[in-house]
């Protein structure tokens, strides 16, 4: 099952990026903007609902390593709420600071 994962959430990343770098050369225009953006939104509500799917829970205890999703998921609502407040602002007000985690591989803690 993780395979299968894989084989569908990979690709479809890659296209993702491939996808806004090419249109973002070409988006000279608002309509152009605001269309990559509303596709890039889409994209990232798939990936969510990817990475939530029963394929994407790793079996714990089997890997000395596993993905973060609970992360990911968090870095993935940031960004589209992010892309949201763009397309459709309620007025102008600071940006929020704050990081994006980055990393989600996580290491169990060895006790020794």
């Amino acid at each position: 099952m993780i395979n299968r994962f894989r084989k569908n959430f990979l690709p479809r990343i890659a296209l993702l990026f491939m996808a806004a770098e090419s249109t973002a050369s070409s988006a000279n225009s608002f309509v152009d903007e605001h269309t990559l953006l509303a596709t890039l939104l889409r994209e990232l509500n798939t990936i969510d609902r990817l990475t939530t799917s029963p394929v994407a829970v790793p079996d714990q205890e089997s890997r000395r390593f596993h993905f973060d999703y609970v992360r990911l998921r968090a870095d993935i609502h940031r960004v589209s709420s992010g892309i949201q407040q763009y397309l459709a602002p309620k007025r102008a007000t600071p940006r929020d600071d704050i990081a994006l985690h980055g990393d989600y591989s996580n290491e169990p803690v060895l006790d020794q």
